[in-house]
């Protein structure tokens, strides 16, 4: 299994995963757990998703996006809220990953660094 398709399936599971939770969780426990989404498990997967993406720009420029969808569309479907409030919250998680995809991009170019998977061609 490739680095892409792991972390495919991680984001998977946490973007969708994380409002089945929800669903499952007492009313209380419930609103604590959609906070911790929100506020910390999507903004570090849009995180984590921008600088795996900057390792290889060219061929993982689609990683952030992804994530945005995945966030919207589990987000909306699960939890039965308002799309509209979501894409707020999915833009400012898009500039979080491209902001960290471009800065990693950035770095990796000014060390001289290579991406070691796909170099032998």
């Amino acid at each position: 299994m490739t680095k892409w398709m792991l972390w495919l399936l991680t984001l998977l599971l946490v973007m969708v995963g994380g409002p089945l939770i929800v669903l499952a969780a007492d009313p209380n426990a419930a609103m604590l757990i959609c906070m911790c989404i929100f506020f910390l498990l999507a903004p570090f997967c849009a995180l984590y998703s921008g600088i795996f993406a900057g390792q290889d720009m060219r061929r993982r420029w689609w990683m952030p996006v992804v994530a945005v969808a995945m966030f919207v569309t589990g987000s909306s479907w699960l939890l039965s809220m308002d799309v509209q409030g979501l894409w707020v919250y999915g833009g400012i998680y898009m500039a979080i990953g491209l902001v960290s995809m471009g800065a990693c991009a950035l770095i990796r170019r000014k060390t001289g660094k290579k991406d070691t998977e796909g170099e032998q061609k």
